[in-house]
C-alpha cells in the first residue's frame, strides 16, 4: 500500500520518526495494549529496510507484523508475541 511506503520513506528520512517507531515497539514490554501500534511500527521499519540484526526484542508484542525479507540474524525475540508474524 502507498501509505506504508510513505511512512517507510519518512522513517528513512527522519531519525526522530525512526526512534519514535522503536520506542513504540519497546514500550510493549511494559504496555502490551500497544501491540497493534507496535506491529505497525516494526512493519514500517522493515519496509524502510531497517536492519534488526542483534537487537534485543525480547518480550515485545508485535502480533501480525510483516517482517518478510527482514534482517533479523541474532535478534533476540525470546518471550515476544510473534503470533501471525510474517517472516
Amino acid at each position: 500500500p502507498q501509505i506504508l511506503m510513505r511512512l517507510a520513506e519518512a522513517a528513512q528520512a527522519s531519525p526522530t520518526f525512526k526512534q519514535l517507531l522503536y520506542d513504540i515497539i519497546l514500550a510493549t514490554k511494559e504496555t502490551p495494549g500497544l501491540h497493534v501500534a507496535a506491529a505497525n511500527a516494526i512493519t514500517i521499519l522493515n519496509k524502510a529496510g531497517e536492519n534488526f540484526c542483534g537487537r534485543d526484542f525480547s518480550d515485545i508484542q508485535i502480533p501480525g507484523a510483516d517482517l518478510s525479507a527482514s534482517q533479523c540474524a541474532q535478534t533476540n525475540f525470546r518471550g515476544a508475541n510473534l503470533a501471525g508474524v510474517n517472516f
